[in-house]
């Protein structure tokens, strides 16, 4: 892609985007995540993150949120700054968060989750002897039948 006229980036981070058909500016180089990686001033930055600054300026807010959703695009039109919380409600809404077992780091199944709420409720049985049960944590058996963790099983 041709650089845009306002740009200040190197030709060759132009040179790693091609516009597809919807519109969008795709990454076509390395990524990190499924986000662009660029290395300018010797540190890799999101590609997201330096079309907009190249664009907009330096962000008021801390995250580069995508409104097309599509992580290799750097189309400034597409993107937009927010916080930590608006980055994460964003995630939750379009279905991305690793929620449940989906999550690499979750230690319980949703059975599990299911019998330990189960056995809490109609035995009375104590979270430590659930959570020894499970072989988990009482704090991580506490927060499921309490559901603090695993909000989408009720």
């Amino acid at each position: 892609m041709n650089p845009p006229k306002y740009s200040k980036l190197p030709t060759r981070f132009w040179d790693k985007v091609e516009v597809d058909e919807s519109g969008c500016w795709l990454w076509t180089a390395a990524t990190t995540r499924q986000y662009g990686s660029f290395r300018l001033n010797g540190k890799v930055r999101y590609a997201h993150v330096l079309s907009y600054e190249d664009y907009i300026g330096f962000p008021a807010k801390n995250f580069t949120l995508h409104s097309c959703d599509v992580r290799a695009c750097a189309r400034p039109s597409h993107l937009y700054h927010g916080t930590h919380r608006e980055n994460m409600s964003d995630m939750t809404r379009r279905g991305r968060s690793l929620t449940g077992e989906s999550n690499t780091n979750a230690v319980l199944t949703e059975s599990d989750v299911i019998e330990a709420r189960r056995i809490r409720s109609e035995t009375g049985m104590n979270y430590a002897d659930i959570a020894l049960k499970f072989g988990v944590s009482r704090q991580t058996i506490t927060k499921a039948i309490q559901v603090e963790t695993w909000r989408h099983i009720l």
